[in-house]
């Protein structure tokens, strides 16, 4: 069974995602500010151990300090044990994070519940289906949007 499932989880090593265009401009902008680079992600089908050889793979893995992945942690989110994670794995206070997201909900609401101030992408187009957007009776206002990865530097900029 163990076999199945590594084969199923891997398998998309064989076709690899693309980048979302702007993404290694802005990988490279917010290193050479000299900040630290954090990920959190939700995992579906593909386990962490699986997206980390993604991110090797494509050359991006480098750039990020701290991954941490739903499936390991053991919540997802926008719980806040998960958010909490990455500032204390990044040793940063979680009031001097930024964190860059594409979900209101999840990303936004969550990092913002935390005490993060949070920026909305939203991607001209999607590698994946999105989920339906969810009313949780909530007015969740990101404290920046943008549209293009390069913007990235100057929206952390102006949150600064």
């Amino acid at each position: 069974m163990f076999r199945l499932e590594d084969v199923y989880a891997r398998a998309i090593l064989a076709h690899l995602p693309e980048v979302v265009d702007g993404a290694r401009d802005a990988l490279r902008l917010i290193r050479e500010r000299r900040f630290r680079v954090g990920l959190i992600s939700n995992t579906g089908r593909t386990p962490g151990s699986a997206l980390r050889e993604v991110l090797a793979a494509l050359g991006l893995a480098p750039s990020i300090d701290v991954m941490l992945f739903s499936n390991e942690h053991g919540e997802c989110k926008p719980r806040s044990s998960i958010f909490r994670a990455l500032h204390e794995s990044l040793a940063v206070p979680p009031q001097e994070m930024i964190f860059v997201g594409d979900n209101l909900y999840v990303d936004v609401y969550g990092a913002q519940q935390s005490g993060m101030k949070a920026i909305h992408f939203i991607p001209p187009r999607r590698g994946t289906a999105i989920a339906p957007a969810v009313d949780h009776g909530l007015t969740i206002v990101a404290d920046a949007t943008i549209h293009d990865l390069r913007d990235l530097a100057g929206a952390i900029t102006s949150l600064q």
